[in-house]
């Protein structure tokens, strides 16, 4: 009895260190893949995104927690079960298993706990500084560049950190009135990007972002709605491999309860023009507008957030995005001088 025991115990571990091996020979064979894959295999990643994206924002939470209470009753219960009489060894091997499942769950879920915590205190205290630093007199004398990228430098900061395997890249991108590209306004201090870049105005995130913004807006006004600051859409492309994006709204709904709202973007990324290589940080990029006055004349401007791997970004990200666009339309708003630059001769 005690050697069939065994020896099923042994098939599983077996079985899933085999399923895991298969695991990660797909995974490097995937990332072997070329970048170029066919449209049907475009729209079923992306959507396959929207639908995780709304099962961990909606139902995962309550699986979760009931998840929770079953461990931990048994976590309670498991030091009485000597109390019950004499067991077989298949039962005493389940109940041993279930308490080390317990265990490792716990264990995995309490340093899950401390990194998220930790993270979103690196936010607010980064978010802090910036608004104690803004509210100087001295503040008067910096030049909007210098204020703008001491906001992207504490973006980076705060997302990079228990994130030691991810990098990320900040950006300001603006167009003039008539300009058919957007140029590279500033950026963090990383400066991944060269200050020759230029992105369509057209086809790409930032542009897209733009539009769909006023689209939403005068949604809002034909149907007597009210359209806060918060509820300004935020455009995702989860791998620029996929080229389609995913714009994440906040729609209000009954007695002005918040949703969040996703819905995909074909065709929402388009390489960027530049003088030279651009480093391998342009792989998951995250659009927000930045609002500015109605003087600009037309002006526009986009905070651009993107990382060094895949579909890696989430729901904090998306918060300090939204945080940046409306730090960054304070110091922008009414002293947007882009720089001076010329014309890409060719757009990608």
């Amino acid at each position: 009895m005690i050697k069939a025991e065994v020896l099923r115990l042994t098939v599983i571990v077996a079985l899933i260190v085999i399923l895991s091996a298969i695991y990660v020979f797909l995974l490097i064979r995937r990332r072997r893949l070329p970048t170029e894959v066919s449209e049907p295999t475009s729209y079923f990643y992306v959507a396959w995104w929207v639908i995780w994206y709304k099962f961990k924002t909606d139902s995962l939470p309550i699986l979760f927690a009931v998840i929770i209470f079953i461990f931990s009753f048994l976590e309670v219960a498991g030091p009485f079960t000597h109390l019950l009489p004499e067991q077989k060894i298949g039962t005493r091997i389940f109940i041993l298993v279930i308490l080390l499942i317990v265990a490792i769950f716990t264990l995995i879920h309490h340093h899950h706990l401390k990194k998220r915590i930790k993270q979103h205190e690196t936010v607010i205290s980064s978010i802090r500084v910036l608004l104690e630093d803004e509210s100087t007199p001295e503040k008067e004398q910096e030049s909007s560049t210098e204020r703008t990228i001491k906001v992207l430098d504490a973006m980076v900061f705060a997302l990079e950190c228990e994130r030691e395997h991810i990098k990320f890249n900040a950006t300001v991108l603006t167009r003039n009135a008539g300009d058919n590209f957007f140029q590279l306004h500033s950026q963090d201090s990383g400066k991944n990007f060269s200050t020759g870049i230029f992105v369509s105005s057209n086809d790409s995130a930032a542009a897209k972002v733009i539009d769909e913004e006023q689209k939403m807006l005068q949604k809002a006004v034909n149907e007597g709605k009210l359209f806060t600051p918060s509820q300004r859409p935020l455009l995702y492309v989860p791998s620029v491999r996929y080229k389609h994006a995913v714009l994440i709204g906040l729609e209000r709904r009954g007695n002005n309860q918040v949703f969040p709202t996703t819905r995909i973007v074909p065709s929402a990324y388009v390489a960027p023009t530049s003088k030279g290589s651009e480093p391998n940080i342009l792989e998951s990029p995250l659009c927000a507008k930045i609002p500015l006055s109605e003087n600009r004349q037309g002006q526009q401007a986009v905070f651009c957030l993107s990382s060094h791997r895949a579909n890696r970004m989430g729901a904090l990200d998306f918060a300090v995005s939204r945080m940046a666009g409306v730090l960054l339309s304070r110091i922008m708003g009414d002293s947007l001088t882009p720089p001076n630059q010329s014309q890409p001769s060719a757009s990608k």
